[in-house]
């Protein structure tokens, strides 16, 4: 399995409905494959999700049957197939956040020049769920449907900032993998970081998840004040000087309130 999934603890369903099992295991080895960044052979999903060769192999079959992966020939990898990426589309464009963020980021891409994005927390990471790029060429990346940690990232430091103490000691317990030499492991480190965040209003990254990219973000509420997503805007580092990462910061605190101020009155 790629780097990514380092940090991924796969789900307990020990207490999934009677007879759902063998669902519960297809649709666990989709998520794996989803979030191999190459794709992922029979052995390495067999071990990462701790099921016999033979059993794997039976669903990855199934699933390959009905369009939903696909195996290189050559490599032997499975990736996603033209189903699911279709069954992907279809999500992304019945989004009802997606839908009403959509402009905002348009806006926020126009008027800060970097890559706007919308995120929201999916098992303990946070996915992209759809990206504008800015007027500035150079350091525009687009990565819809990909997932990163809570604490490498802005938006996911946003959302950590908004949490309870128990339910920031419990995010905070679990091992962090280093993505660079900026990458917050430390605990007081990363604590002092998202106290500065609840003061400010956003919170920011800076070479955290990959050396030279930055991004500053905030999170979205809904109707119960709960954060369901977060915007952000990123790019090249040397672009976030301190004075523009205040710039930017207020930019996405504003646009992150209109468009919680807009699910609230649906």
């Amino acid at each position: 399995m790629t780097p990514a999934s380092d940090h991924t603890t796969v789900p307990d369903h020990t207490k999934a409905p009677k007879g759902t099992q063998a669902v519960i295991r297809a649709v666990r080895l989709l998520k794996a494959v989803a979030r191999s960044e190459n794709g992922a052979t029979l052995t390495e999903l067999s071990t990462f999700l701790s099921l016999s060769p033979p059993t794997t192999h039976r669903i990855l079959a199934a699933l390959e049957s009905e369009g939903l992966l696909t195996q290189d020939a050559g490599s032997k990898l499975y990736t996603l197939g033209a189903s699911a990426l279709t069954i992907g589309a279809h999500a992304l464009h019945k989004s009802d956040l997606r839908a009403l963020a959509r402009p905002m980021l348009h806006r926020l891409a126009k008027e800060g020049g970097e890559t706007a994005s919308l995120e929201i927390p999916v098992e303990g990471e946070m996915l992209i769920l759809d990206e504008v790029a800015g007027s500035q060429i150079i350091g525009a990346r687009i990565e819809v449907g990909t997932r990163w940690p809570l604490y490498a990232t802005s938006t996911g430091k946003a959302l950590l900032a908004s949490l309870s103490e128990e339910e920031l000691e419990l995010k905070l317990s679990k091992p962090r993998q280093r993505f660079t030499a900026a990458t917050l492991v430390n605990t007081d480190a990363l604590r002092a970081d998202l106290e500065n965040a609840r003061s400010l209003g956003y919170a920011s990254a800076e070479g955290e998840l990959e050396a030279g990219y930055a991004a500053v973000g905030a999170i979205i509420c809904d109707t119960k004040s709960q954060p369901v997503g977060a915007l952000s805007l990123g790019g090249p580092i040397e672009r976030f000087s301190a004075s523009r990462r205040s710039e930017l910061g207020r930019m996405i605190v504003s646009t992150a309130a209109e468009l919680s101020n807009l699910l609230s009155s649906r």
